[in-house]
């Protein structure tokens, strides 16, 4: 009768102790879990903004060139004007010389 006693004492103890490890199990699980939540709400914040950069950088390349080209058309044009003054110059001087 007193090893039944014994053994029963062991094995409040052990289911005693088992239970004790759950509630710190669990309460630690609540405790860094909050903060494992908020890691992974911050990496997908983050893979949400590393994508939107990368959007970011493709439309500037895409501006970039865009402005080069318009930057040679504007570079064309005062070229022409240029010229175009030039030959009005050389034919007001023509007309002036055929005059006299």
């Amino acid at each position: 009768m007193f090893k039944n006693n014994l053994l029963e004492i062991f094995y409040i103890i052990l289911l005693t102790i088992f239970g004790g490890l759950i509630v710190v199990t669990l309460t630690q699980y609540g405790v860094h879990g909050g903060v494992i939540k908020d890691e992974l709400s911050r990496l997908q914040e983050k893979k949400g903004l590393q994508a939107r950069l990368k959007n970011n950088n493709e439309a500037f390349d895409t501006l970039t060139l865009d402005l080069e080209i318009l930057q040679e058309e504007k570079n064309s044009l005062e070229a022409q004007e240029t010229c175009m003054g030039n030959l009005d110059q050389l034919n007001t001087v023509t007309v002036e010389k055929e005059k006299k």
